[in-house]
Parts: C-alpha cells; sequence; structure tokens
C-alpha cells in the first residue's frame, strides 16, 4: 500500500490535500483568516477583495517554505549558482 492523498492542517489557518505528486488540492482557509477579514474596514466589494487576497497571499507564503522543509528540503543541485 501506498499513501497518494494526504489531508493536512497547517497551523489552524489553512487545511488542504496532498496528492501523490505533492501537489496542494482543496484548499481551504481557516476560521483565523476569516475573522482577519472580518477587521477589515472595507465597505466596497473591489477593497474587500484586494484585503482577502493579500492576506491569503501572506498565508501561502508562510506555508510553502514549511511545507517544502517538512518535506526534506528543495532540491538545489540542479541550480548553477553565478559568482
Amino acid at each position: 500500500m501506498q499513501v497518494t492523498k494526504l489531508s493536512v492542517t497547517w497551523d489552524d489557518n489553512l487545511s488542504f490535500v496532498l496528492d501523490e505528486e505533492l501537489g496542494i488540492r482543496r484548499l481551504k482557509f481557516g476560521d483565523t483568516l476569516q475573522e482577519k477579514l472580518d477587521d477589515v474596514d472595507a465597505d466596497d466589494a473591489a477593497a474587500r477583495f484586494d484585503a482577502a487576497f493579500s492576506l491569503m497571499t501572506l498565508e501561502l507564503a508562510r506555508l510553502i517554505p514549511g511545507l517544502l522543509e517538512a518535506l526534506g528540503g528543495e532540491d538545489r543541485s540542479a541550480i548553477v549558482e553565478e559568482s
């Protein structure tokens, strides 16, 4: 038997399914993010969308490095760095 899908809750802010190709599926933001969004004083739909997008982007920016580290780090052996 081999795991092909893994359900993960990260930092009580994000839930998702990690598939066999390490793709993130069924991404769902938690109540903490919704509470932060409720604190945003935005009357129009565009401003509220911008606030939601910013909060989601910040959470994903924290998730991706943590997920890479948990999975053994990034393979940088094929990267040629110029000096």
